[in-house]
């Protein structure tokens, strides 16, 4: 069995962390938004290396780490009464595993039990969708999004109470 471990993303990361969102943008959005979109994603990634997804000031960026390296990330922000989360992403080998569970949990462990958590997901990401809903999330309306290489794409937004994601 492989031992994981949950912790903070430090800047040594840095190279695990390209690859991981690589081979997960490129399994995710290739099948729905085609090679030329995600191929505009990944320039945008060689180029900005990781400043679009990397935490900012009153963020966290959390990551599963194995023997294997990184094998998935998240990354967290609280925003008033309510916590923003992003980059959720698992490897496809390590995905229906309870790898994303634990990434969602760290990310609300902190957070006190009253606070909302939202989330954004690719209309069409009805693997994506399905987990968040799994949790407790339901959607509560859609905007545009956009992604890393400017790509402009629908979104469900999605909210949760973190005390009823806890349960």
């Amino acid at each position: 069995m492989i031992k994981h471990e949950i912790r903070d993303i430090v800047e040594a990361d840095a190279d695990q962390l390209m690859a991981l969102w690589r081979e997960t943008w490129t399994a995710t959005y290739s099948p729905v938004l085609g090679s030329e979109a995600v191929a505009a994603m990944l320039e945008d990634l060689d180029q900005n290396k990781l400043d679009g997804m990397l935490p900012g000031k009153g963020e966290r960026g959390i990551c599963l780490a194995s023997d294997e390296g990184i094998i998935g990330t998240v990354v967290v922000a609280e925003r008033c009464a309510t916590a923003q989360i992003w980059g959720l992403y698992v490897r496809p080998r390590h995905q229906g595993c309870g790898c994303g569970t634990k990434l969602l949990a760290a990310a609300c462990n902190p957070l006190p039990p009253e606070m909302k958590i939202e989330v954004r997901v690719l209309f069409t990401s009805e693997p994506a969708i399905s987990f968040y809903k799994r949790h407790g999330f339901v959607e509560i309306g859609t905007e545009c999004s956009v992604l890393p290489g400017h790509v402009s794409v629908p979104t469900s937004v999605m909210l949760a109470s973190v005390g009823e994601l806890r349960a």
